[in-house]
């Protein structure tokens, strides 16, 4: 959870390593733009129909699949 208090996002995502954001959000397309690994939890089961051109990783399912990108 971002608390936009304090920092922007754009300075969140300088400090992150990886940003896991909700599939509806903005942070993917600034994560992205910050050259920073960017992965979406579909808790809707709708985003893969509309990122699936952009790779398997970047949607992630369940559990496993957030600690497999974390271990590759």
């Amino acid at each position: 959870m971002v608390d936009l208090s304090d920092f922007t996002t754009y300075e969140w995502f300088a400090l992150a390593d990886a940003v896991i954001v909700a599939s509806i959000s903005t942070g993917m397309v600034e994560a992205a733009a910050a050259g920073k690994p960017v992965f979406s939890f579909d808790h809707r089961t709708l985003a893969e129909r509309v990122y699936a051109p952009y790779g398997k990783d970047l949607i992630l399912r369940n559990r496993e699949d957030i600690v497999r990108v974390f271990r590759e």
